[in-house]
Formats: C-alpha cells, sequence, structure tokens
C-alpha cells in the first residue's frame, strides 16, 4: 500500500509539473459582458480569434456575465460579443505570454453597424509576477555578445549570468534550478538541468539570436 502510494504521489507531482510547463508559455483572456446600463448580459456568445492564425474559440458568458478562455497562444486577439436583442461588439487586444488579459466589452442596442475598439491589455494584478518582454526591436538592434538568445533573458529584472557555469541565475538560484522553455517546449538539459549544452552553451551556439 505503501508503494502505491509513493506511485500515485510521484505520478501527481509528474503531472503538476507538466502541466506547469504547458501553462508556462500560454496567456489567459477574462472579461466581462455589459448592456449600455453597465447591467450585466448573461449568455452571451463570445468568439476570440487570433488574428495571426485565423483560429476561433467560442465560449459564453456565465450567468453573472462573466467569461473565461485560459491556455490562449500569446498574439493579437479580436472578441466579438453577441446577445440576443444586441448589436455585435469586436474589441481588439494584445496578449503577451503568461498574463492574463482582462477585455471588458459593453453591447449596444440592436443596430446595423458593428464597431470595433483597440484597448489595452491589462494585466491581473492579483498575482504579482516580474516578467519582461523583449521585442523584436531589441532583438534586431541590441549588441550580444556571441549572438545567443539567452543572453536576452538579463534584459528582465533578478535574471543574472551565473559566474561558476555561466547558466542564467533567475531571482538568485542556482542556474541548474531554472527551466528555460523555447517555442513553448522545454530546452532544460535533462541531466544536470539549466539551459541545454550546459557550461558548453558560452562557446557552442545552440540557437543563434537571427532566429529568434
Amino acid at each position: 500500500m505503501l508503494q502505491t502510494i509513493r506511485i500515485v504521489a510521484i505520478g501527481l507531482a509528474c503531472v503538476m509539473g507538466l502541466w506547469a510547463q504547458s501553462a508556462a508559455n500560454k496567456a489567459t483572456i477574462n472579461g466581462s459582458i455589459y448592456d449600455p446600463n453597465q447591467a450585466l448580459v448573461p449568455n452571451a456568445s463570445v468568439s476570440i480569434r487570433n488574428t495571426s492564425t485565423g483560429a476561433v474559440r467560442a465560449i459564453t458568458s456565465n450567468e453573472s456575465g462573466f467569461y473565461l478562455a485560459t491556455f490562449v497562444d500569446p498574439g493579437s486577439y479580436e472578441i466579438q460579443a453577441t446577445a440576443q436583442g444586441f448589436a455585435p461588439k469586436t474589441v481588439a487586444a494584445i496578449v503577451n505570454v503568461g498574463t492574463t488579459a482582462t477585455v471588458d466589452i459593453v453591447l449596444s442596442i440592436s443596430e446595423t453597424t458593428e464597431t470595433i475598439e483597440v484597448t489595452e491589455t491589462l494585466i491581473n494584478l492579483a498575482v504579482p509576477t516580474l516578467s519582461t518582454i523583449v521585442n523584436q526591436t531589441a532583438v534586431r538592434d541590441l549588441p550580444i555578445n556571441g549572438r545567443r538568445f539567452q543572453d536576452f533573458a538579463v534584459l528582465t529584472p533578478t535574471v543574472q549570468i551565473e559566474p561558476q557555469r555561466q547558466q542564467l541565475s533567475f531571482a538568485g538560484q542556482r542556474g541548474v534550478n531554472s527551466n528555460v522553455m523555447l517555442d513553448g517546449a522545454d530546452y532544460t538539459q535533462p541531466f544536470f538541468g539549466g539551459i541545454r549544452g550546459g557550461e558548453r552553451s558560452i562557446f557552442v551556439i545552440t540557437v543563434p539570436q537571427s532566429a529568434v
């Protein structure tokens, strides 16, 4: 029985670890649907479309007018809400990795026109996180010694190069304790930990800057 409990506990730990890694490169979109009088609109149809890939996710607001979409790929989106007696309303938003974008939509009484509004992405402050988005301009223009993609991580607060093994150190932790993901896939060295390539990664370019 004890062995069975241990096996189950190890299995649950592995599942939770895989879930955390799969969610690390995703985002969340949520919000509430209102009518012109700021009353919540229940059971509204919400369509979330990725403008880059064309992928569409259809969900429905609950009885409190709240909608939630988890495990969303980062990118540009158009969120459209429709409900009986109201005109469709579309709002554009940009969603960054690891963030929660709160996009509220106010519907108007049914008309023949459709309105598109652009709103800034709102980050859920209930769960404080330290994060930095390194945009394409920085990747293209900043000088990087060796042109290794991982060097851009030091632009993030609390990240530095560990002197002993030249690994990425997050918040003072050893480099072997860090988890590196590349395009949503685990890029961590499976045996020693740290970035794939280990100490050799400071001499050998595993993924060049031009590939980022």
